[in-house]
């Protein structure tokens, strides 16, 4: 629950800032986390306690050289085109891969609080007939909340795989199709949607979608990417740590839907919500191909009630209610071998070098 205590930036040069030792963390495991993620490709990382800077630091990216090994040479190259250059304060902007689904996610629920979808009405009732690659009467079945818990039915390819809603699939092709969704229900540029919605009154002035002129159109639509840093996207995890109000102001009329997003969406992968990954649970899928069952929580070592928007190259977005806490992270991939990216053993060591900091005092809550 947000009390008188917590802090809400309204810019960049007035965000107050906390005193670990005072608030209750230990100062040495703190720095162990951080040193940790400086050595691990982070370029930039913000730790938010009741929406005062804990912590914040900066690296610059250092050259790896892939040798021989084709899929981090692959990496390296996909990863140059997501750096998008700096703030005004001289922080590092980047292309945020996966994470922006959980904004997106955000932006699609307050459209239906606004009136303009209905997460049971037809894809094809907001992108037209012919959006995928199946029969009319297949593609008439799948929803709109389908493209949310991704279990569509689709293939990457927007091909038959099943019936909607049977089978989840961690799908970017279906997900990339809810931009064009919120655009075509509001009538409106994603962009300008974002900025009344959340980047406005959230004062995240360094958001911006674009077109990944990089990667090739499906079906005659591009596809786009946010450019953000690690203080807007720290904004935007307050925010929802804070059940959608900002503040004082309730963004989020009803406090439901930050939940709903925040509790497993479907029965198949309990650790996914609704475009949000989540700790704690049994066991997750991965976003593989088919997905691998791995039998424990998304990332062990970290709080279990952690809610998390995750990308491409270790990016992300950390809440943890109990604690009060937000973390973002971007850079590259915290371990550099590319087959381990979806059991996140970077995110793993550096929760385990955090978690034992945080304030004990927090820990019934």
């Amino acid at each position: 629950m947000v009390k008188d205590d917590w802090f809400f930036p309204f810019e960049n040069k007035d965000w107050e800032k906390a005193d670990p030792k005072a608030v209750g963390f230990n100062s040495r495991g703190l720095e162990e986390a951080l040193n940790y993620a400086g050595e691990h490709n982070t370029t930039g990382i913000v730790i938010l306690y009741k929406g005062r800077v804990l912590a914040e630091r900066y690296w610059d990216f250092k050259k790896i050289d892939p040798k021989e090994n084709v899929l981090l040479k692959q990496s390296l190259a996909f990863y140059s085109n997501m750096q998008a250059g700096k703030t005004a304060q001289g922080y590092p902007l980047e292309d945020t891969a996966s994470v922006q689904k959980s904004l997106i996610a955000t932006l699609v629920y307050l459209a239906r609080q606004k009136g303009y979808i209905n997460f049971d009405d037809p894809v094809t009732q907001y992108l037209g007939p012919g959006w995928t690659n199946t029969p009319p009467e297949a593609e008439k079945k799948i929803k709109v909340k389908h493209l949310l818990n991704m279990t569509s039915g689709l293939t990457p390819t927007l091909q038959y795989s099943a019936e909607p809603g049977e089978t989840w699939l961690y799908n970017t092709t279906t997900f990339q199709l809810l931009v064009y969704v919120v655009a075509n229900a509001v009538k409106k540029d994603i962009n300008e949607i974002t900025r009344e919605w959340i980047s406005g009154p959230l004062n995240m002035e360094d958001t911006k979608w674009v077109i990944r002129k990089w990667m090739p159109p499906f079906k005659d639509r591009p596809v786009v990417g946010m450019i953000t840093s690690n203080r807007d996207l720290a904004r935007f995890g307050l925010f929802l740590l804070t059940g959608g109000s900002w503040a004082g102001q309730s963004i989020f009329m009803n406090l439901n839907d930050v939940r709903e997003m925040f509790e497993p969406s479907q029965k198949m992968n309990p650790s996914y919500g609704i475009l949000w990954w989540l700790n704690g649970q049994k066991y997750f899928l991965t976003p593989a191909d088919p997905p691998v069952k791995i039998e424990q929580p998304l990332i062990p070592s970290a709080p279990l009630d952690l809610v998390a928007a995750l990308g491409l190259f270790d990016r992300a977005v950390f809440i943890v209610p109990s604690h009060d806490l937000v973390v973002t992270r971007l850079g590259f991939m915290g371990n550099i071998d590319p087959t381990q990216m979806e059991t996140h053993p970077f995110f793993d060591e550096f929760w385990k070098k955090l978690t034992p900091a945080l304030p004990k005092k927090a820990s019934g809550k």
